[in-house]
């Protein structure tokens, strides 16, 4: 398989993981998760090198903020591939936070190379369930077909996450991780760094 092939499925298998674990996280706690960045690259011979999450946020300036500073880390570490991964009405809420906006639910998934990306609409009904005893409400999504749709606009954040990463830069990858984790952004890394 060529590493360009071995990227792609990488990129596919993170996709479809990302999807299933937003789905049950919506069934069992009624949560969204965090916007995350997973981080490829076709020049490893193990092509996903990790995931960050968002640091908790304020809506408006320091949600953008927080979004953003996603791309920092793959910048430093030169990644080929990224798959971005948010529910589109927590994000839209958070960034533009009018409280008469209803939102459209979706999971979207952004699969990016140094060129372009693909955004993965997958939409959904959220359907509450039963609460359970912990005050947590799960939430039973209703899917729908998804889309695939190449060079599709994004959202402010999110343009400016690739763009950080696409510019890469030199700097010291284990401060820089010392310093993500310390304003709060989570990180999992199959080996170490």
């Amino acid at each position: 398989m060529t590493e360009v092939g071995a990227v792609a499925d990488v990129v596919d298998t993170v996709a479809r993981a990302s999807i299933e674990g937003a789905d049950r996280t919506l069934r069992e706690v009624g949560l969204c998760p965090p916007p995350t960045v997973h981080i490829l690259s076709r020049h490893l011979a193990s092509p996903y090198i990790g995931s960050v999450s968002t640091r908790p946020y304020f809506c408006g300036t320091d949600a953008c903020d927080a979004v953003t500073t996603l791309g920092l880390l793959p910048s430093l570490l030169c990644a080929t591939h990224l798959v971005v991964v948010w529910e589109n009405a927590d994000l839209s809420r958070a960034v533009d936070p009018p409280a008469d906006v209803s939102w459209a639910t979706a999971l979207v998934v952004v699969e990016a190379d140094m060129t372009g990306h693909v955004l993965g609409w997958h939409s959904f009904e959220p359907h509450l369930g039963v609460a359970r005893p912990d005050g947590l409400q799960p939430i039973n999504p209703g899917g729908r077909e998804p889309a695939q749709i190449p060079d599709a606009p994004l959202p402010a954040p999110i343009f400016d996450l690739l763009r950080l990463w696409r510019q890469w830069r030199v700097g010291d990858v284990p401060a820089t991780i010392a310093d993500l984790e310390a304003a709060g952004y989570r990180m999992s890394w199959p080996q170490p760094l």
